[in-house]
């Protein structure tokens, strides 16, 4: 019986070539494209099993940007950066100490003002000396 996916080197150094074309990117594009490569990729390791080098770099540019994206999501908004926040909740994890800088992990149960819209995240945050 034949397999239906034939997942080899050229698989793994397309998958690995789109993410690495995803990191030299200076911006992200719009979410449907990042779908649609990841898509198109899909089919086409599928439908067309000679070309799974090609297929492999969409799929894994795709999906590469798509994280990208997911992860810039959860950032703390732009307009918050550098602003003094009065915010409530608790510590959820152990600081983790470093040579200048204790860090931990926050769950934010409100705020005050701009920060009652962290009510529910984790914020990593960090305290320099």
């Amino acid at each position: 019986m034949k397999p239906l996916l034939r997942l080899d080197l050229f698989v793994a150094a397309g998958l690995a070539g789109g993410a690495i074309l995803a990191m030299g990117q200076t911006s992200l594009p719009p979410s449907w494209l990042s779908w649609s490569l990841a898509v198109i990729g899909l089919v086409v390791l599928f439908a067309w099993p000679r070309g799974r080098l090609v297929a492999a770099l969409l799929l894994g540019l795709g999906w590469a940007n798509l994280h990208a994206g997911w992860s810039m999501a959860e950032r703390l908004p732009f307009a918050l950066e550098g602003v003094d926040l009065i915010v409530e909740g608790r510590v959820s994890g152990l600081p983790q100490r470093r040579a200048e800088q204790v860090r931990f992990e926050f769950v934010a149960s409100g705020g005050e003002g701009e920060a009652a819209q962290l009510a529910g995240r984790t914020l990593r945050l960090s305290w320099y000396r």
